[in-house]
């Protein structure tokens, strides 16, 4: 009797060993879903390849070409700067909302208060064939926050201000200021000329 109950014990642990191990397996850690939950766009920073920063009548278009290079296209025609642009989709790709202030709490008064009627700083950008905005309001009065609204939501977040120095970049910066572009390995011979 007692090998009995012990066989089907451990039948029924090594049921509930394999329930665990196949159900489990595919699921992200709690800590790691509930910081997914906090994101505010769900994309990938290498599939983001158009990105359209407005600072009121000013507006910067970069678009990443099929060989994977970054160009601004607007307001004038020249190469990016690779680093700038993958800093700027890394974060968006990361951004995350400390707090969420539903629609039906939000009035035309708040937006407003929010700096969110006009802004003056969006971002919109395409990754994967999806569009998405973003609209980056006035600092909240406590805390290193700002207000931010996703275009098409009525939700406003609270970001951290960090946002804003990443997206209100000038023009120079996002420029590639690249003179000559070579690898360093292909590089044989240098030749140095001083006094003719």
């Amino acid at each position: 009797m007692k090998f009995r109950t012990t066989l089907i014990l451990l039948v029924v642990a090594a049921g509930i060993a394999c329930f665990i191990l196949f159900y489990e397996r595919g699921r992200m850690p709690t800590d790691e879903r509930l910081e997914k939950g906090k994101l505010v766009f769900s994309v990938r920073a290498d599939d983001i390849d158009r990105l359209r920063i407005s600072r009121g009548p000013e507006e910067i278009v970069c678009e990443r070409g099929a060989d994977g290079e970054w160009r601004i296209e607007r307001p004038i025609a020249a190469r990016a700067d690779k680093a700038q642009l993958r800093s700027i989709a890394g974060r968006l790709e990361s951004l995350a909302a400390e707090r969420v202030i539903a629609a039906g709490e939000v009035d035309e008064g708040a937006l407003e208060e929010f700096g969110l009627k006009e802004p003056a700083l969006a971002a919109r950008f395409r990754a994967a064939g999806r569009e998405f905005g973003l609209l980056i309001g006035a600092d909240a009065p406590l805390g290193d926050n700002l207000y931010a609204r996703v275009e098409g939501e009525g939700d406003v977040r609270l970001l951290g201000r960090g946002i804003r120095s990443v997206l209100d970049r000038p023009l120079p910066d996002l420029r590639d200021r690249t003179v000559l572009e070579f690898e360093i390995p292909d590089v044989d011979r240098l030749e140095i000329a001083r006094d003719g």
